[in-house]
Formats: C-alpha cells, sequence, structure tokens
C-alpha cells in the first residue's frame, strides 16, 4: 500500500542521498526517478523528469525507461506528452508491461478530458485490466497502478491479486 509522501519522504530522501554515491547506471537511475515520482512534490518530479531524459538518453530502444518517462510527463501532468510517449512505442516490446502502458494511456486521456478521451480511457483500462490478470496478477506495482487509474476513473477496482475466499465447509459432527 503506498505511503503517504508526508510519513515517507524523510525515509525516500535518505534512499535519494544514498542512491546519489552509485553510479549513473541506467536501472539506478530508473529507480531513483520511481522513488522521486513517489515524494510527489514538484521539484522533484522536475528533478525525475530530468533524470528521464537522460535515462531514455542511454538506452533510447528501451521501452520500459520510455514507459517510465510517460509516467513522469503523466505526474507532471504533461497529458499529451505521456500519450505520445506510449503511443510510439512498440507493442512487441518485452521490457514494458502492456498493462502498464494501458493503466497510464486511461489516466492520460481521462485526465486530458477532450472529446471522446473518457470513453476510450475506460476502454483502455478494462484492457489493461485484462492484459493484468493474464500476465503480471500478482505484481504489486502493477496493482499500485490499477488502483490509482481505477480511483482516478472512478471505477471499482476487483481485488485480482487475492486468493478468492474458501468455501465454508459443512462440518460433520
Amino acid at each position: 500500500r503506498r505511503q503517504s509522501p508526508e510519513k515517507a519522504g524523510p525515509e525516500y530522501r535518505q534512499a535519494v542521498q544514498l542512491r546519489q554515491r552509485l553510479p549513473q547506471e541506467p536501472e539506478y537511475l530508473a529507480r531513483l526517478i520511481r522513488v522521486l515520482l513517489k515524494l510527489e512534490a514538484p521539484d522533484e518530479l522536475d528533478r525525475a523528469a530530468a533524470l528521464a531524459q537522460k535515462l531514455v538518453g542511454l538506452q533510447p530502444e528501451h521501452a520500459g525507461y520510455q514507459t517510465l518517462k510517460a509516467r513522469v510527463a503523466f505526474y507532471r501532468q504533461d497529458f499529451d506528452g505521456c500519450i505520445r510517449l506510449v503511443e510510439s512505442l512498440p507493442d512487441e516490446d518485452a521490457t514494458s508491461a502492456g498493462a502498464e502502458r494501458l493503466f497510464l494511456l486511461a489516466m492520460a486521456r481521462h485526465q486530458r478530458g477532450r472529446e471522446g478521451d473518457r470513453s476510450r480511457a475506460r476502454q483502455d483500462y478494462d484492457q489493461a485490466l485484462e492484459q493484468m490478470q493474464r500476465e503480471s496478477a500478482g505484481d504489486m506495482a502493477m496493482i499500485e497502478l490499477r488502483d490509482e487509474a481505477a480511483k482516478l476513473l472512478e471505477i471499482a477496482a476487483k481485488p485480482s491479486s487475492e486468493p478468492p475466499p474458501a468455501a465454508a465447509e459443512p462440518k460433520s459432527e
């Protein structure tokens, strides 16, 4: 479950300070960007955007890093930029989960609010949910993104990662 920035902020900032001692390798940059996104502060989002640009420059063919850059764009309220980035990604690339891309598209379209965006956002969400259940049902990061998208689109999210309740068996006496 996602902690509030007020509670998690000191720990995240300490992690960022420790992270700065590590080399500028792509996966470390990606992790730092994810931490900065959790802080949700405007200056941290600006920093995340600069790092995402650097990250994509290091490995422009990596769709996972492009998707992370799109997520940064979404949190910076650049909905058109988020949509452009996600739509430009090759479908067959395995470095970025398709459900993640579709959840981002759903949220960005919903927020952008142009004619037809809301219904298209719902379609993207439904498609993302199906893909998530097939490919990454227990992935906590994906569950958090699904829940965030559901809340934004005002959809009651179904807990797909939890096992169904056990049926009560009659006791024999």
